[in-house]
């Protein structure tokens, strides 16, 4: 599992929240259950941080 920027596919379910698009590759998303996606920005460094409710979490 990774992020990247990329174009939706036919197969790809979009999740949208304002104006924001999330593109989950459908034969991942039962892999992912619910996640938590955030920007952070801090004096050591900045960028996603992911959490999901298996408990892992990835930057």
């Amino acid at each position: 599992m990774g992020l990247a920027l990329d174009e939706p596919n036919e197969e790809d379910k979009v999740f949208e929240y304002e104006n924001f698009k999330v593109v989950v590759n459908a034969k991942e998303l039962e892999n992912i259950g619910d996640v938590e996606v955030d920007f952070r920005d801090s004096r050591w460094g900045s960028g996603f941080t992911v959490r999901s409710t298996f408990g892992s979490t990835c930057s």
